[in-house]
C-alpha cells in the first residue's frame, strides 16, 4: 500500500485560528442571566437517527488508489449540562452500512467490491457563553475525543478482501454561536479545528499473512455543523443537525509484514482523505 497527499491544514492555521478565538473569549462579557435565553441550571438528554454522506479516499503520490462511497446510517446520544454562562457536553454516535468500493490491487488490477463501516465516535466538550446581544451568543468551546472504525473490505473472486481497525483520539478547538430567532426557535452554529493523536491501524490481511500493527501520520482536521432547535413544548425539543467533517492522514511508517512470525516484507498505509456530510434529527428532553 502506497500513498502520498500534502495535507491541507497547517499549524500556522491553527495558531492563527487559536488566537481569533481568544480575542473573541477576552473582548466580550459574560452572558446576562437575566435575558433568560441560556438558562443557569439545566441538564438535557437527546436521542435521534441519522444519515451521512461517506466519501473515503486513498492517495499514491497524489494519484488516487481507491475510493470507498455511500450512505451510513446513524444512532446518535448525548447529554450536556448548563451552570450559568458554563458548559459541559458528550457525545457519543455510532454509524454502520455497506458501501462501495472503487479501487485496485498492488499489481494494478481494478477491483470493484463492497466494504462494511462501522465507526463509534465518542466526544465530550466545555465552553462558556459570552453575550454580543440579547438574542446572539456565542462561545469558545474545547474538547477531547475518540474514534473507532471498522473497515471490511470483502473480498471478490480476483482479490482477497482486509480486514481494518482504526482507532485515534483528537483534541478540539473551535467557536460556537448561537441565535434565538423567535420564542421557539434557535440556531446554533459551530467550526472546530481538529488535532488527531494516538492513531493507529490493525490490518488483518485474511491471507496468512500475520495481523500488523500501524501508526497512522495524523493531520489537522476539520468539524462544521448548522443546528436547528425548536422548542416543542416546557421540557421537550426537536434538533436538527447538519454537519462536514474533513479527517486527512499522511503515509505511514513502514511495518514488518511477517508470516508465522517471520520477517518477509514491509508494509505501510497510504495517504488517505475523509470527507462526510450528515444529518441528524433527534428529540432533546430537559430535566
Amino acid at each position: 500500500m502506497l500513498g502520498g497527499l500534502t495535507p491541507p491544514f497547517h499549524w500556522r492555521s491553527a495558531c492563527i485560528f487559536a488566537t481569533i478565538l481568544a480575542v473573541l473569549a477576552l473582548s466580550k462579557v459574560p452572558l446576562a442571566y437575566g435575558d433568560n435565553y441560556i438558562d443557569k441550571h439545566t441538564l438535557q438528554t437527546s436521542i435521534g437517527i441519522g444519515a451521512m454522506d461517506f466519501d473515503y479516499r486513498e492517495f499514491n503520490a497524489g494519484k488516487r488508489l481507491n475510493r470507498e462511497h455511500g450512505s451510513l446510517f446513524s444512532l446518535a446520544a448525548s447529554a450536556n449540562k448548563t451552570w450559568g454562562e458554563h458548559f459541559v457536553e458528550t457525545h457519543v454516535a455510532w454509524f454502520t452500512n455497506a458501501v462501495d468500493y472503487d479501487g485496485q490491487t498492488q499489481n494494478g488490477a481494478t477491483v470493484n467490491t463492497t466494504t462494511e463501516q462501522n465507526i463509534v465516535n465518542g466526544t465530550a466538550l466545555y465552553g462558556r457563553y459570552l453575550q454580543l446581544s440579547r438574542s446572539f451568543h456565542h462561545a469558545v468551546v474545547t474538547g477531547l475525543g475518540y474514534r473507532y472504525w471498522q473497515r471490511d473490505i470483502l473480498s471478490t473472486s480476483t482479490a482477497q478482501g482486509v480486514l481494518e481497525h482504526y482507532t485515534w483520539w483528537y483534541g478540539q478547538l473551535g467557536w460556537r454561536g448561537v441565535y434565538q430567532s423567535t420564542a421557539r426557535i434557535r440556531w446554533l452554529a459551530e467550526a472546530k479545528l481538529v488535532r488527531p493523536f494516538a492513531a493507529e491501524i490493525n490490518i488483518d490481511f485474511r491471507n496468512g499473512f500475520d495481523t500488523t500493527a500501524l501508526k497512522l501520520r495524523a493531520e489537522n482536521a476539520m468539524q462544521l455543523q448548522l443546528t436547528l432547535q425548536f422548542k416543542l413544548a416546557k421540557r421537550w425539543q426537536l434538533n436538527v443537525k447538519g454537519y462536514y467533517i474533513a479527517w486527512d492522514f499522511g503515509r505511514s511508517q513502514e511495518g514488518t509484514l511477517r508470516r508465522n512470525g517471520v520477517a518477509i516484507g514491509t508494509v505501510f498505509e497510504p495517504a488517505s482523505e475523509t470527507r462526510s456530510t450528515g444529518l441528524t434529527i433527534s428529540s432533546a428532553y430537559t430535566f
